[in-house]
């Protein structure tokens, strides 16, 4: 949000935007209606992450070998994605804690 507010097209400040969170409740429904979308798009990424296979296996000496770096990129990608969801929509796709 830091880099939002420090666009040359926007400008507004970062302090300026956190006391808008605070004073003003259509700004806060709209940061929070944009939140719950950013979310959703973060999702959805992790599914087309984790479908992408085309960078699975590179041609080997022997045939086609399986890409372990790309793989691994891909996991971290996800991994990344799957704490960041934790932490926007914590009801939703946070670690359920069981009493």
């Amino acid at each position: 949000m830091k880099e939002i507010c420090e666009h040359p097209d926007i400008n507004i400040g970062y302090t300026t935007h956190t006391k808008w969170l605070s004073n003003n409740s259509e700004y806060r429904d709209k940061y929070a209606k944009a939140k719950q979308q950013q979310a959703e798009h973060l999702a959805n990424e992790i599914i087309n992450i984790s479908d992408n296979t085309s960078y699975d296996y590179v041609d080997g000496e022997y045939g086609k070998v399986g890409n372990s770096t790309a793989v691994q990129r891909s996991k971290l990608m996800i991994d990344t994605r799957k704490w960041l969801l934790s932490k926007l929509l914590p009801k939703k796709y946070g670690d359920k804690i069981e009493v």
